[in-house]
């Protein structure tokens, strides 16, 4: 069985709207490869709720889905460090 020789993609010139637009996909790629996707199920009253609540800030929902939970895990994250902070300082008898 004789072996085949495999040549590279032929040159191609862009034009410059072309490579313009090439440019713009690869970035989006390279910043899409930072993101992890999460889905969720959800109730219709709870994403009517979401949906009234993000057209009030004018932003699309799930935008307001993603800032509405990160917001609400930094509050909680400081929350329980203070009630740690607390129950050490109680421990210690401060």
């Amino acid at each position: 069985m004789s072996k085949r020789v495999i040549e590279g993609p032929t040159p191609y010139e862009m034009s410059p709207e072309q490579d313009e637009q090439a440019r713009a996909m690869i970035e989006q790629a390279e910043e899409d490869l930072g993101e992890i996707r999460v889905n969720m199920r959800w109730g219709k009253f709870q994403i009517d709720a979401i949906r009234r609540a993000a057209a009030r800030y004018g932003m699309p929902y799930q935008t307001y889905i993603r800032q509405a939970a990160f917001r609400q895990a930094v509050e909680d994250l400081k929350a329980t460090e203070s009630l740690t902070k607390t129950r050490e300082n109680r421990a210690r008898g401060a």
